[in-house]
Formats: structure tokens, sequence, C-alpha cells
């Protein structure tokens, strides 16, 4: 523990970040006071967020563990991207594979294998997943318009109960400005070394009951150079020997349409990028496309001053080429939830949703040979009962009977308890699931064989949250237990070289602490400081068992 603490020291005092931004780019924040660090701390927890009950609540008063990220703090921070923003984020982890660069965030050490399928990405409270492998999320990671974002809500430990599969280990909520909330249009471009260039623009209309926002993000680079052979190759496959410049061309596009109680989403990316190989030819360089498109209509029903019911339609489409393969797959949603309040003490949410995955023929040599169409079914609820003025118990479950696998139900529990106007302590059980993906259900091919017979992975997370706030600072203290089971895996089927998708029987075990703090030197200077110490039973999972960050900015 010395040893863990020394090293958090060291972190704090030589791992500053420190941007200087002009006061011409404070215009905006000034004017819609959403620069927070102008802020005290005790206005910050009072900030209202969205995701963790799918209505307005406190920050303080959320039953969850979130972090906020403002739009002004995406200035402070000098991201270029969703992925060197999520890198400022308390507990989370970037990582890129050899298949698929810039597509992991493991939360909470939460490091299985290259798939981006435990953490749930939503645009505005709504899924965006693709419905292929249910875990490439590079495209949106390297292309979302940071521009439009108005805050993203990161919630740390299970979502499913409200948001389903892949809401695992995390929760992303890309939360983005309406019209009429932008105020100015915008260009800018850039470059760098490697060739590298960028552009983006922003543009928006306001009128008194329709407004409209649109911003385009484009990167181009040459990369690096990079070369690579295969030095002891399995003797069924062939000495290579290749290069590539490990480019990447990304653009991506976003849209949004408010008019009255209609609201319409849509974002449409293309990411093409250079990748070390993919199997069995582990050390042939190859390239990624990908083409993602999403669109959401929702429509907001007011019955009264206390009940309102939300519904929406929500379609992902997916279109990646591997090399010479080709997947094209879509995720359709009908969802609709009504909320309301019984009294002044108890809110009600209650919802249900049709999910649908289809792939409608082979494409090119695709490694899954027939075509697919499942169906997903689910209804869930959620109860809030002020016991206390200052106390809040929270309950809820969601039951989901998937067409490919058993029935079942995720439950969740909580206290929040707002001991004074600096105290608070959050205590939070909460379970999970991931169902499985096409490709570990039906992907043929001769060293790794799916399995249609997956049962969705589960989880349980214990959450206890302490927090003091004051004007100037504030400290957030968190310990975390999960427990993994039915984990997916791959299992060795008997033929050499071999694999194939399977559960796993064995539980995985793992605990941790998380420490965030937040301090304001003066009007515009702010650090923030988070570390993580978690342990992994049988270190199951292959990620570091410390992380620590650290950011100093002025604005």
């Amino acid at each position: 523990m010395k040893n863990f603490v020394a090293y958090i020291f060291l972190v704090c005092i030589f791992g500053l970040n420190i941007q200087v931004k002009s006061d011409s780019l404070l215009t905006l924040q000034n004017v819609q006071k959403v620069a927070n660090y102008q802020m005290s701390f005790e206005e910050i927890s009072n900030i209202t967020i969205s995701t963790v009950s799918k209505r307005i609540e406190k920050l303080s008063e959320a039953p969850g563990i979130v972090s906020i990220i403002t739009s002004s703090d995406i200035r402070a921070y000098g991201a270029s991207s969703l992925w060197d923003l999520m890198n400022k984020v308390p507990s989370i982890q970037p990582l890129s594979s050899h298949l698929f660069r810039k597509n992991k965030m493991s939360l909470r050490g939460d490091l299985i294998d290259h798939a981006d399928n435990h953490v749930l990405i939503l645009l505005n409270g709504r899924p965006l997943r693709e419905g292929f492998n249910t875990g490439q999320n590079f495209s949106v990671y390297m292309t979302f318009p940071l521009d439009v974002i108005s805050r993203i809500e990161v919630i740390r430990g299970p979502g499913s109960v409200l948001y389903g599969t892949n809401a695992f280990a995390g929760v992303i909520n890309i939360i983005t400005k309406k019209g009429n909330e932008v105020g100015e249009h915008s260009f800018a471009v850039g470059g760098g070394n490697h060739d590298t260039n960028i552009q983006k623009f922003t543009s928006y209309y306001d009128s008194e009951d329709f407004n409209a926002i649109f911003s385009f993000f484009r990167k181009e680079s040459t990369g690096w150079d990079f070369s690579l052979s295969t030095s002891h190759p399995s003797p069924a496959l062939p000495t290579l020997n290749d290069s590539t410049d490990y480019a990447e061309r990304s653009m991506g596009m976003f849209a949004n349409i408010s008019w009255g109680n209609l609201q319409i989403n849509s974002f449409y990316s293309e990411t093409k990028y250079d990748m070390l190989g993919i199997i069995p030819y582990w050390s042939r360089a190859s390239r990624n496309l990908a083409r993602r498109g999403f669109i959401d209509a929702g429509y907001l029903l007011e019955l009264s001053d206390k009940w309102k019911v939300q519904s929406n339609v929500t379609f992902n489409y997916y279109d990646l080429r591997i090399d010479q393969s080709e997947h094209i797959a879509t995720d359709t949603i009908i969802e609709s939830f009504l909320h309301g309040h019984l009294s002044d003490d108890v809110d009600i949410l209650f919802g249900g949703l049709v999910n649908n995955l289809r792939r409608n023929e082979r494409i090119s040599e695709s490694p899954i040979p027939v075509s697919y169409s499942t169906y997903d079914y689910a209804i869930y609820a959620q109860l809030d009962y002020k016991i206390l003025n200052n106390l809040k118990f929270t309950t809820g479950a969601q039951y989901i009977f998937p067409e490919a696998a058993a029935k079942d139900i995720v439950p969740r529990f909580g206290l929040v308890y707002n001991i004074n106007e600096n105290w608070g302590l959050k205590i939070l059980h909460s379970d999970s699931f991931r169902s499985a993906g096409p490709v570990e259900q039906l992907i043929m091919n001769p060293v790794l064989l799916g399995n249609p017979n997956l049962e969705p992975e589960k989880i349980q997370t214990t959450d206890i949250h302490l927090f003091y706030e004051t004007e100037k600072q504030s400290y957030y203290l968190t310990w975390f237990c999960s427990e993994y089971s039915e984990l997916i895996t791959r299992l060795p089927t008997g033929v050499p070289g071999q694999t194939m998708f399977g559960n796993s029987k064995e539980r995985v075990k793992v605990q941790g602490l998380e420490f965030e703090f937040k301090y304001k030197l003066s009007e515009h200077w702010f650090l923030n400081g988070s570390s993580m110490y978690q342990k992994t039973q049988n270190d199951k999972m292959l990620a570091p068992n410390f992380m620590a960050k650290m950011v100093s900015c002025l604005i």
C-alpha cells in the first residue's frame, strides 16, 4: 500500500498535462455558464444528469458512480477525439489490438479480449451498437465530432437494468447540443507530422419551435512506417514479409433536429486504417474499412405534469471490410417507457423493448457463411423512494427473454444518503449481462468456431461510494467488488490450433478502490486527479493493477 501511495504521489507531481486556451474560446461557455470550473463544487454536485435513471436527477442523488465531461472540459483538455478524451476519465484505459485500433475501453480493469462489448455507448440516451460483433466501436471513438458535444456522462458499473446487453462494466452517454445551444457557426483546420490534416465544421439553425445542428469531422494521416515478418511461422503458413505506413483516414458526421417534442438524431462515420493482420495470418499488413450509420427518432408524449411517455425507434447499420471479407449487419430497437411521480417521494419508470439483429446474405469471403435474424425482448422497471428528505432508496429489474438464449432477470438496489451539505454516501448493487454476438455464435474458419448455444455473460457489482464537496475542492472514494460468471471465452476443440467459443464455468472476482479529486486553484486554473487499484482473482484480467491520472488546465 505504501508503494501505491508513493506511485500516486509521483504521478501527481510529474504527470501534469497543462493546456492553455485563449480568452476568445471562452465566449460561449460564459454565455451558457457551462464552464463548470467557474462554478463552486457544491454547484457542480447539483448538476442534473439523465443517464443513471433515464430521467433528470441531481448527480449527488443519482444511484450510480458517474463522471461528467462538459464541453468546456473538452476545450480545456485539448482532446482531438473521443479516444483521447476517454483517457482523462477515472478508471478507463483506452486500448488497441492488432486487428482493431483505438477500439477498447477497459473500465475498472475489465479486459478479456479486444472487443469493446462490456461498455455500452449511448448517443443522447440511445444505444450506438453494431450488430455484427457488438464490440467494434473504433469508428465512434475516432470520428465523432467533439464540437457538438454538450457533455458526456460515464457510469462506472453495470447498467443493464435500463439499457440491456453490453451495459456490463459501464455506460458512456454522449449528450449533444441542440441548435439553440450553439450560438455560432465554426470551422477549423489543423495539421501535424506524418502528413496529418484535420478539418471540422459545425453549423446550426434556430427558430421558435424548430432547431437543427450539423457537425462534420475529418482526419487523414499517413502514419508511421511499419515493417513486419513471421520469424517463426506455423508449418501450415508461409513465411510472410510486409510493410505498411499505418495510415488513418476517418470521417464522421452528426445531425440533430428538434421540432417540439420530436427529436431526430443521426450519425455516420467512415474509417479506414492499416492494421497488423488477421487470423490465421497474424503478421500480414492489411486494412480495415468500416462504415457505420445511426438514426434515432424519439417522441415525448406528455400525459400530464407528472406522467410522460418516451418512445424511440433506433436503427444501427454496420459495414465492415477486413482485408478480402465484408460484413454488413443491422441492429433495430423499438422501445417505449413510462415515467411518472406517484407522490412527491415516489418515482416510477416502466418500459419495454424489441431488439432485432439481422444479416441478410453472405457477402464476399465472410467467415460467417449464413444469414441470421434474431429477436430479443425485454421489460424493465425502476422505483425511487425518498425515505427521508436526504435518504433515497432505489430498486429495479429487467426481465429478458431472448430468442436464442434462456430467460433471465437482472436486478439493482441502492441507497443514496446525503449526510449533510458536504458529505454523501452511496451503497449500490447491480447485475448486468452481455448477450453473445453473431460472430461468437456463427463464425467458422480453420482456427476459430462459433457456438450457437452460448449463454449471456453475467456480472454482479457492489459499490460503496463516499464523497466530500466544498466550494473549491471535492474528493470521491469508491470501493467496488464485481463477480463475473458465464464469461465467453475460447476453448480448445481437440483439433491442433483450433478453438471454439464457449462459456467458462469459472467465476472471476475483482475488487478495487478508486480515488478521485478535483481542486480549484483559481477561477481559471484547476486540477483533476484519479487513481485506481484493482485485484483480479487468479489474475484472469489482462489489465494493470494500478492506474493513476492527473490533469492540470488553465482556461
